[in-house]
């Protein structure tokens, strides 16, 4: 990809997720919080395996633009159901215990993910990504799995 197509594709990613935060907000209301979590971490690894698969630039900025999107109310909805899900008295904790998770992720993978394009190639990034779709994906299913099973 040309640099400046580059250039340009990060800001429609950036573009995409901010107009995602406003959409989804307003949607919130309206929706349940668990059907816009699994559309959007649907759409996440599907986005992501589109920029894997290199079809074309054209391809690769719709997809960025999709990731962004796709990716914009998770980490607010994820945040703001915790309340139901671990109940109000250790609500604090666990939104601080996702905080700092974040935080951590937001370290830790970057770095990784730059060794592995050292070692194999700048086209690892896309699989990296798509890898933690799919694997926040299916974390968040099996969260719902066990909240649901439970008395």
């Amino acid at each position: 990809m040309a640099p400046r197509l580059a250039g340009a594709s990060a800001s429609i990613f950036w573009i995409a997720l901010t107009a995602g935060r406003v959409g989804f907000g307003q949607l919130a209301a309206r929706v349940v919080p668990d059907a816009i979590l699994r559309t959007t971490l649907l759409g996440c690894p599907l986005a992501a395996a589109l920029l894997w698969l290199d079809v074309s630039p054209a391809a690769n900025v719709a997809a960025l633009a999709l990731l962004g999107l796709a990716c914009a109310p998770i980490f607010p909805l994820l945040v703001s159901v915790t309340p139901v899900r671990v109940g109000d008295a250790h609500a604090s904790h666990a939104i601080g215990f996702q905080i700092a998770a974040a935080y951590l992720g937001v370290a830790a993978i970057p770095g990784l993910t730059g060794v592995l394009a050292r070692w194999y190639g700048l086209e690892v990034i896309a699989l990296v990504i798509a890898v933690s779709a799919l694997a926040t994906l299916l974390l968040h299913e099996a969260l719902l799995r066990r909240v649901r099973s439970r008395p």
